[in-house]
């Protein structure tokens, strides 16, 4: 991730930067998502990590 000038990305920054993530796997079947096959697998893994600074 590119990051905020001046935010280290700890829970709580010096420089009032906080951040938080997660990660996550979702089944395509279980939503129903089942067109496409072969462009993707079953399985998703994703992360995602979301940085706020005032």
């Amino acid at each position: 991730m590119s990051g905020v000038p001046g935010c280290k990305h700890e829970k709580l920054a010096p420089h009032g930067c906080i951040t938080a993530g997660g990660v996550a796997t979702i089944d395509r079947y279980a939503f129903g998502v089942t067109k496409a096959k072969g462009m993707t697998g079953r399985h998703l893994n994703i992360s995602l990590e979301i940085v706020a600074h005032r």
